[in-house]
Parts: C-alpha cells; structure tokens; sequence
C-alpha cells in the first residue's frame, strides 16, 4: 500500500467518522476504501477529497538536501 494511502486509512481510523461517512461527504462511493486497500492507485484529487473531510491537505514538499 503506498505510505500516502497508508496514512489517510491511519487518519479515517482515528477520525470520529466511518467510511460510509467519509466517502458521502467527499462525494465519493465507500468501496473506494476497499479498492485503496486491494492496491489500487488512489486518483489525486479523490485522496484530497478525503483529506478535505479529515482536515488534511495534499503539499508538495521540497526534500532535504535538494537544490
């Protein structure tokens, strides 16, 4: 499971709201955690529509040591 994935099924666990919930506020259909979690590449702008409802947002983030 890619990390980013990862952390938001650690974020919706944590949250207060189920993924029925989670995925009705983000306009979203609830088998898209079962398909997260079978290994499927999330779509960007799905992940930030859950982040959205969790709180988070999606950045870019410039690592250490690049120039």
């Amino acid at each position: 499971m890619h990390p980013l994935v990862k952390q938001t099924f650690d974020l919706a666990r944590e949250s207060e709201l189920s993924q029925r919930q989670i995925s009705s506020e983000a306009g979203l259909v609830v088998s898209l955690f079962y398909h997260w979690s079978r290994r499927s590449v999330p779509i960007i702008t799905n992940l930030e529509a859950v982040l959205n409802v969790l709180g988070y947002e999606l950045q870019i983030v410039k690592k250490n040591g690049s120039d």
